[in-house]
């Protein structure tokens, strides 16, 4: 996900539908275009948060303060750890969720004919 990749598929995508037809021509534009505006929204925002991260941790180091320098590292390995965990506790949760559905799908029609049988 880079500007890029954005401009390639800003080119690419309605290249693409053109040789199809107009309508696909169309959507290539759409895609494209959405393609350029995300990548390109990413790389400003990536560049600004290293920039802004990297000016942080000069002025940490400048401070010369050891102890704050102590607690800023402990606090960051402790979000590390937590967005891992976050992480892995939103996809059991997403799983959860995907198999409830795909159950409600075949249990609610079954239990429905036991009921009331087949209409």
């Amino acid at each position: 996900n880079n500007l890029g990749t954005g401009v390639h598929d800003f080119f690419y995508e309605p290249a693409q539908g053109l040789m199809k037809s107009p309508g696909e021509f169309a959507k290539g534009m759409s895609k494209g275009s959405a393609s350029l505006l995300k990548n390109m929204n990413y790389g400003v925002f990536n560049a600004a948060s290293k920039i802004t991260g990297s000016m942080s941790k000069t002025l940490v180091q400048l401070s010369g303060d050891e102890d704050y320098i102590r607690k800023r590292q402990e606090t960051q390995s402790a979000r590390l750890k937590q967005t891992s965990t976050n992480l892995a506790q939103g996809r059991q949760e997403l799983a959860n969720e995907v198999s409830e559905g795909f159950l409600g799908i075949f249990a609610k029609p079954l239990a429905g004919a036991k009921e009331g049988g087949a209409s």
